[in-house]
């Protein structure tokens, strides 16, 4: 099974999807909780702010008030008052309370860094000022302003129309933050237990229900699609995966049945076609020797009748043009009956070669010393570009003289005259090629897959050959292992390509 299946894809979007679910849920439930404790600290904080302020009010209200202290009774001010209570609070409660004045000439109530921006923020119109400071344990601050009541005002008229003071309350929450990190840690072990069952309860519902049948009809399908049409499914999981087994298996005996009407249709085409096949190779066969047949029952009164001509015009002193044109045109049968048998032999697989390790440039000599009348008298140029050294090739000398005899040939006839034809040799590490180059009017391209096809004429030839040259040497060339093609040069013209391989099996 692949790596990522169908049903280790489900299994991981539902871990991703649970897990985020359950970090978002912890996330929130702590930020609240963090909240609420925040909250907590800040309402004790207000209590005692708000009951200090009262006293103050009460005892500024009633002139001051009298304590006794040793034998003597000491009158107290709101200022005394909220000394002495924190003084005393420090002892009793873990909260400290202070009173914090500008240019305060008492040490004990100038303000510190935090006192001096609540006091700025009070000023400004903020109504209370509270932060958690961890220098070094956890402690929440909070200040309010320091009010005084008419009756105190005489004394502190600077107080009047503005705050110049605040009463600061710390209260220390190294063990609230240290209880709201425990309740995170088991909230964190709680959520992490409750995915983990819930992921394992889903897990086990979702492979009974879905995986497990999804499973078995993905193997079905694998089945099916490697030629099983045998396969039957039965899926009991639900009402839903009955249907769907029923469906695939209607679906199965339906391609079974189209296969087997397939098969059948197919197996009467192959029989049709295999009766086309040798009623063709049959026909093929007769019209083979046919061909041979007709080319060798004429090669015969042609012989005669050019014995008869030789003989006519070794009597007759004078030049006969009549006989002149009977020789001529007995040699234009007998070439042509000779490219028909030639075919023929290519074309039934009747070809016998006699390869042997000739050298190609004496060959290719041969040619050009056979052709040379030719092009002298349309003043054509024959060049060789060859190695001065023998290129040793294994072929067949006989027909390979026919094949650049051909070509040679038909280079020269639709060369246009003071042109030059250029044959060129190419020795590669297993071939040699030879490329005969002319100027003439060329080939158009979309001629050129089938130009080498047999009694096939190119539309601007003006030749009046049966059109099976190109077809002979290339049946030659497949012969010897070789091949031959056209290529374009960069001027007006074609060029003819004859690839020979330097090894032969026929060697």
């Amino acid at each position: 099974m692949p790596f990522f299946s169908v049903s280790k894809k489900i299994i991981l979007s539902i871990i991703i999807i649970l897990g985020l679910l359950g970090a978002l849920f912890f996330f929130w439930f702590a930020l609240e909780e963090e909240r609420f404790l925040v909250q907590e600290m800040k309402n004790q904080a207000q209590a005692i702010y708000y009951y200090i302020d009262m006293t103050r009010q009460w005892i500024s209200g009633h002139g001051g008030i009298y304590v006794k202290k040793e034998n003597h009774f000491l009158l107290l001010t709101p200022s005394h008052f909220t000394k002495e209570i924190a003084t005393f609070a420090q002892h009793k409660i873990p909260y400290q309370i202070r009173v914090a004045v500008i240019n305060a000439q008492n040490p004990n109530h100038r303000p510190d860094e935090f006192e001096k921006e609540a006091i700025r923020r009070l000023q400004n119109g903020q109504k209370e000022v509270w932060k958690i400071i961890n220098a070094p344990e956890p402690i929440f601050r909070y200040a309010a302003p320091l009010r005084f009541s008419q009756e105190c005002l005489s004394c502190h008229s600077e107080f009047k129309n503005n705050i110049q003071g605040c009463i600061s309350i710390g209260i220390p929450a190294t063990n609230a933050f240290k209880e709201f990190r425990k309740k995170k840690f088991f909230l964190g072990v709680y959520i992490a237990s409750t995915l983990v069952v819930v992921l394992a309860g889903l897990i086990v519902v979702i492979r009974f229900f879905l995986l497990d049948p999804l499973e078995d009809l993905i193997d079905a399908f694998r089945r099916v699609e490697e030629g099983d049409l045998k396969t039957k499914i039965s899926l009991e999981r639900g009402q839903e995966w009955r249907r769907l087994a029923k469906s695939f298996n209607r679906m199965v005996e339906k391609l079974a049945s189209h296969q087997k009407e397939l098969e059948i249709k197919i197996q009467e085409a192959t029989q049709e076609l295999k009766s086309a096949y040798e009623e063709l190779k049959r026909i093929e066969r007769y019209k083979s020797e046919f061909f041979s047949n007709i080319t060798h029952d004429l090669k015969t009164p042609l012989t005669s009748i050019k014995l008869a001509t030789e003989i006519l015009m070794r009597k007759d002193k004078r030049d006969d043009p009549q006989l002149f044109i009977i020789q001529k045109n007995a040699e234009k049968l007998t070439s042509m009956i000779n490219n028909l048998l030639n075919y023929s032999k290519i074309e039934s697989g009747r070809i016998k070669l006699n390869i042997k390790r000739e050298d190609l440039i004496e060959l290719l000599d041969d040619v050009i010393f056979t052709v040379q009348p030719l092009a002298q008298d349309k003043g054509v140029r024959l060049e060789l570009k060859a190695p001065e050294t023998p290129v040793m090739v294994p072929f067949d000398k006989e027909r390979m003289f026919q094949v650049f005899l051909n070509l040679l040939a038909n280079a020269v006839k639709f060369s246009p005259r003071e042109a030059s034809v250029v044959i060129s040799v190419d020795q590669r590490p297993d071939s040699v090629v030879v490329s005969v180059e002319d100027y003439g009017p060329g080939i158009p391209e979309e001629e050129w897959p089938r130009i080498f096809e047999k009694f096939y004429r190119g539309s601007e030839t003006k030749s009046d050959g049966m059109g099976l040259g190109l077809a002979i040497c290339r049946g030659i060339l497949q012969a010897h292992g070789g091949e031959i093609w056209i290529s374009k040069p960069n001027h007006a013209g074609i060029i003819f390509n004859v690839r020979l391989p330097l090894r032969s099996d026929n060697e």
